[in-house]
């Protein structure tokens, strides 16, 4: 019998029976026991049975090898001994029988009827055995035989294995012949390997190691020996197969374990009803779209352009814009899941997803880990829950995905490829006969078979049976792969009827248990055609979120690095592991770096990050610009073996697609919000791109058949997911949206000349921000210095619609410095700074003010990712503050912008505290929230000398002291110069006097100092505090020092400030208000944590003349 032969399926499994005597010490029952169990299966049909009287080791071993592979039970009666059974010729040591069976692969059941056999019995369930029937001691003859007899009439009857050794066990007790001690039943630990022998002095035992071989029955051998025969080494080959993934690219590395770099991402549910309005909802479309037509005279391109933009208005069909875009802000609307919790909560369910979002490695993983419970021999599948879920942190946990199933992978793709080599082809014939990526099943190297091929008829009853049986798991990966309309149709129908027939087969006959289903497909034009089932779920995965990249990291970096650092000690190359994974996170997560978290939201691009940032010595590019063309280089290597020249070189091939990228950029960017194409208009544009890449290169050496060239990249673009790739029927898109404006940003400066023309002309359309963000970043690849500076300042003097309202050309150049790899023009810094400032100021009176101040200052933010921009924006604002040619406005402005950014610097401090005087209302003193701010957090800041009392305290810390001891120099004090510092303790805030702290300067200070060294009172400078508030000569500020002064002395100030409310002295009156405002303001916080109670603002307070709430406020 050949090879061949042998692996296709069982259908009589193979029953031997061996019998051995000794003339010495003669069995007389031997041969009646011969003859009652011929008796026993002659009838049986379903098995065929080989009988051995007589019996040699090379008779059992021909025997053997004749029914390679269907031998259902192992029969021996006879003599027998401890490791030995002994045979007619020899005595046969069970360490090579169990060897032989080891190497057939599946022996259900063994049955040694000799004398003390159970030294046998591990050896033998190492084997694989699932259930031997053995003996612990000496047995007699009549017992042996009048067992083994009851044993097989039981089976002959179609009882199972433990039925008939429960009914044989009976018998003998009825007949006295034994005892019911004399019988036991021992199994194999779970996942231990063999079995504890427990130490008895019964006759008979029935060693389980597979529980299900208990139950068989005669006409279920052929059956389980199918299932366990192939089913292993199916999953060991599906274990070769999806155990492992390529990581083209990665050096030291070219492949890397999927189970060690997995990540569940997140999707969105949908109910099935939601998909099928929507595709009733779109065919009513379209057919409303179609009878438009009548009246029309349309070309097919026309057509199929009012097709797609139907398609991508659909609900179901997110703008490439919300599918990019979900880190930036953007929340699903549906209940959101983990997909490997989809998984286990749904029996039915289909994943949709765009190019690059891991559906295939789902359909993998699941793959790899029921083929890996299989191998283990687990009766469930158990994941750890961190793979599961990247939020879980519990050690230990796992999430439970039921019991194992037999995971069967097909690609729609060659489904479809066989249905039209023969269009009657059902899924019931194809099953079995699926390849993955053109390696069809085959058993494994250690195997008497090694690298035979599996049969597919074989393999395909084995899996129609698991699914009969609800255990098994389906798995149809790229519904999408189907181009053709009526093939996808055809393709949908021959599912469901599947899904009807087979995959519900076990609920039509009422069995527990339960199929799987996981379909997957991308996104667009799926709901056109929707798989229709009551029980299926749809889930559309999301962009990964933070917990997600943190976990893909970590997991990626470890398995990277310890498979590239072979020389290693296993900690040390996982410490490492974790310090590359961590640095990569901080530049995914840094606020200077948002292109480089964009890319992370996509597993795809996620992975070339790894890649890059692992094999260019720890770092990624400085710029988004250089970022995104290092991973479009390496994903160009997709299409260099396909339609490249041979005669040209890799750069001028890159360039070449690199043109045909740009022209396909721009013109989705210019006309489809989606980000879909039609086939048609790609072909069109790819043709033009090339025919424009050998005009505007003519060293390079044109093809001989530009068609050939557009029908390789047009093929490519369907059959790799690489940047731009096929999302649907004829419909193209790039793999994310950044490189969409990636290449539409390199389109923008193509052509030399026309640089200025071309960034003016897309300067106030908000689509093109970005594009033209990176335009103006990579200027130096095309322009000399005094070009670049030229094409921004006609940036800058273009007239905008908006007027001055939203400075949106000055904010464009801003934010365009952050992506230049050269050093901008000092001046067109200042001018551009400038320009937002006079904006920034601009909004004191407007209503929504502070909109348009946010978006300003989310502009200066980015200025600080470039450490040189960043000095010089400082350098502007210290001028600014410090310069007598600008105005209070513009004063208030910049420390306004100052405070929201938290630029602190010593200098510009020191600029705050030299110009605070200038601190305005309307403002809401930004200068004196800065110095609050820099008190609190960094008080050494403050030591400028213009600060005498603060340098006083600091030279003489008794008088802090004393103060802080004395109320009524305290409060003084506090109403002065500040000085209330906020601090923590036990998570609790509370304010105590600090001289550090203190940040503002009185005209009194002499008068203050002379009177703390004298140890006098405070009161002691009332006199002098009345005289000189009543003086219109002095300052404003002296004048308002002193009332403050005799406020805190408990002075009553209200009919001062009456008097000054009548008064003609508006100045006086106003300067008044602002300072009891500005107080009200920094001493708001620390009162209220310290339980006093102010009502209202002082404005309110001085106009009301609410004596009680002033007099309160300022004691």
């Amino acid at each position: 019998m050949s090879n061949v032969q042998l692996l296709n399926s069982v259908e009589k499994p193979v029953i031997i029976t061996a019998y051995a005597n000794d003339q010495d010490t003669y069995l007389e029952m031997l041969q009646e026991e011969e003859k009652e169990i011929m008796d026993c299966l002659s009838p049986c049909s379903f098995v065929e049975h080989v009988n051995i009287p007589g019996a040699t080791i090379d008779q059992i071993f021909d025997e053997f090898n004749n029914n390679l592979s269907r031998v259902g039970l192992f029969h021996y009666a006879g003599h027998a001994g401890g490791t030995h059974l002994h045979l007619e010729d020899t005595k046969a040591n069970a360490k090579g029988l169990a060897g032989m069976i080891r190497e057939h692969g599946c022996l259900p059941v063994v049955f040694l009827n000799g004398c003390s056999t159970e030294n046998q019995v591990g050896l033998l369930l190492e084997a694989g055995v699932g259930v031997v029937v053995a003996t612990k001691v000496d047995v007699d003859d009549e017992a042996a035989l009048a067992f083994a007899k009851r044993f097989y009439k039981q089976l002959g009857r179609n009882h199972s294995i433990e039925m008939a050794f429960n009914d044989a066990k009976n018998y003998l007790v009825a007949r006295e012949l034994k005892s019911d001690e004399d019988f036991t039943v021992q199994r194999r630990k779970r996942g231990g390997r063999g079995i504890d022998v427990k130490p008895a002095a019964s006759a008979w035992a029935l060693y389980v190691g597979d529980e299900n071989v208990l139950q068989l029955t005669l006409p279920e051998l052929a059956s389980f020996i199918n299932r366990q025969r192939l089913a292993l080494p199916y999953a060991l080959w599906l274990e070769k197969q999806h155990s492992r993934i390529p990581m083209a690219g990665l050096k030291g590395s070219s492949e890397i374990a999927l189970d060690k770099v997995f990540v569940s991402l997140r999707g969105e549910l949908s109910k099935s009803y939601e998909i099928f309005q929507a595709q009733k909802f779109f065919e009513e479309e379209l057919d409303a779209l179609e009878k438009s037509w009548e009246e029309q005279s349309l070309s097919e391109l026309e057509k199929q352009q009012q097709r797609s933009r139907l398609l991508g208005r659909t609900a179901i069909m997110p703008s490439i814009d919300e599918r990019d875009m979900k880190l930036r802000g953007g929340e699903a609307t549906g209940a959101n899941l983990n997909l490997a919790e989809a998984f286990i909560r749904y029996d039915k369910l289909v994943v949709l997803g765009d190019p690059g979002t891991g559906k295939t490695t789902l359909a993998r993983w699941l793959v790899l880990m029921f083929a890996q419970a299989i191998i283990q021999g687990d009766k469930t599948l158990k994941v750890p829950a961190h793979l599961v879920n990247a939020a879980s942190t519990a050690p230990g946990h796992h999430f439970d995905f039921g019991r194992f199933r037999l995971p069967i992978l097909i690609r729609v793709g060659e489904l479809a490829q066989a249905k039209k080599e023969n269009p009657k082809l059902k899924l019931d014939d194809f099953v079995g006969h699926q390849s993955w990526m053109g390696r069809h099943p085959y058993y494994h190297e250690e195997s008497l078979l090694a690298n035979q091929p599996i049969s597919p008829d074989a393999l395909r009853e084995l899996s129609l049976d698991f699914l009969r049986k609800g255990e098994a798991v389906l798995l149809l990966d790229g519904l999408d792969e189907i181009s053709e309309e009526l093939e996808r149709k055809d393709m949908v129908a021959a599912i469901q009827d599947f899904i009807d027939r087979v995959v519900d087969f076990p609920k039509a006959k009422g069995l527990k248990k339960r199929n799987k289903l996981v379909i997957t497909s991308r996104i667009a034009g799926y709901h056109t055609c929707p798989v229709q089932h009551e029980e299926l779920f749809h889930v559309t995965i999301q962009a990964m979120e933070a917990q997600a990249i943190h976990h893909f990291c970590s997991t990626w970096m470890k398995a990277a690095h310890l498979k590239g650092s072979p020389g290693k000690k296993r900690l040390q190359a996982e410490f490492e592991a974790m310090e590359l994974a961590r640095g990569l996170l901080q530049l995914i997560f840094s606020p200077k770096r948002h292109g480089v978290r964009d890319l992370a939201s996509n597993p795809l691009l996620l992975t070339e990050l790894c890649k890059i940032y692992y094999s260019e010595d720890r770092k990624l590019p400085d710029t988004r610009v250089a970022l995104y063309k290092k991973a479009s280089d390496n994903f160009f290597q997709v299409w260099e073996t396909r339609i490249r020249n041979r005669e040209e070189d890799i750069e001028t091939l890159r360039k070449k697609i690199a043109y045909v990228l740009e022209d396909i950029a721009e013109y989705i960017h210019e006309k489809y919000p989606t980000g879909l194409i039609i086939g048609k208009e790609v072909e069109i544009l790819a043709r033009q791109g090339i025919e424009c890449f050998y005009k505007d290169n003519p060293q390079a050496l044109p093809s001989k058949n530009i068609d050939i060239e557009v029908r390789l990249f047009l093929k490519s673009l369907r059959e790799e997911v690489g940047i731009l790739a096929e999302r649907a029927e004829e419909l193209y898109g790039f793999l994310h949206l950044t490189f969409e404006e990636y290449f539409a940003a390199r389109k923008l400066i193509r052509y030399r000349e026309k640089i200025t023309e071309a960034i003016i002309s897309k300067a106030y359309q908000p689509r093109w921000r970005e594009p033209l963000l990176m335009a103006i970043g990579s200027l130096n690849q095309s322009l000399l210095k005094e070009e670049r500076d030229e094409v921004l300042r006609a940036l800058l003097d273009i007239e905008d619609p908006m007027g001055n309202l939203v400075p949106r050309s000055a904010n464009l150049a801003a934010l365009s410095f952050a992506e230049m790899n050269y050093q901008p023009d000092g001046d067109l810094v200042r001018n551009v700074v400038l320009k937002l400032i006079q904006a920034y100021a601009e909004t004191e009176s407007f209503e929504d003010g502070g909109i348009l101040r946010s978006n300003v200052v989310e502009t200066f933010f980015v200025l600080n990712k470039r450490p040189e921009v960043y000095a010089k924006v400082l350098e502007i604002f210290d001028f600014i503050l410090k310069s007598s040619q600008f105005e209070r406005r513009l004063k208030n402005a910049v420390a306004h912008l100052v405070y929201q950014l938290k630029w602190y610097t010593q200098t510009i401090v020191n600029a705050v505290i030299e110009n605070r005087s200038q601190d305005a209302m309307a403002w809401n003193w930004p200068f004196h929230r800065i110095l609050q701010d820099v008190a609190n957090q960094n008080p050494s800041q403050l030591g400028h000398p213009s600060l005498e009392f603060r340098a006083y305290l600091q030279e003489y810390p008794e008088m802090a002291g004393y103060i802080s001891s004395n109320q009524a120099w305290a409060k003084v004090i506090f109403l002065l110069y500040g000085g209330l510092a906020e601090k923590k303790e036990n998570n609790k805030s509370f304010f105590s006097f600090s001289p550090e702290g203190i940040f503002q300067e009185s005209f009194l200070t002499d008068n203050i100092i002379e009177a703390l060294e004298e140890e006098k009172s405070p009161d002691s400078l009332k006199q002098f505090c009345h005289e000189e508030w009543q003086k219109s000569q002095n300052s404003l500020e002296k004048r308002i020092d002193c009332l403050l002064c005799l406020a805190a002395m408990g002075e009553p100030i209200v009919p001062e400030l009456k008097k000054l409310a009548a008064l003609p002295d508006e100045e006086l009156n106003q300067a008044a208000i602002e300072r009891l405002g500005r107080l009200n303001m920094m001493l708001k916080r620390p009162v209220g944590v310290m339980g006093r109670e102010t009502s209202g603002s002082i404005g309110q307070i001085v106009k009301g003349m609410n004596k009680d709430s002033i007099q309160r406020f300022v004691t």
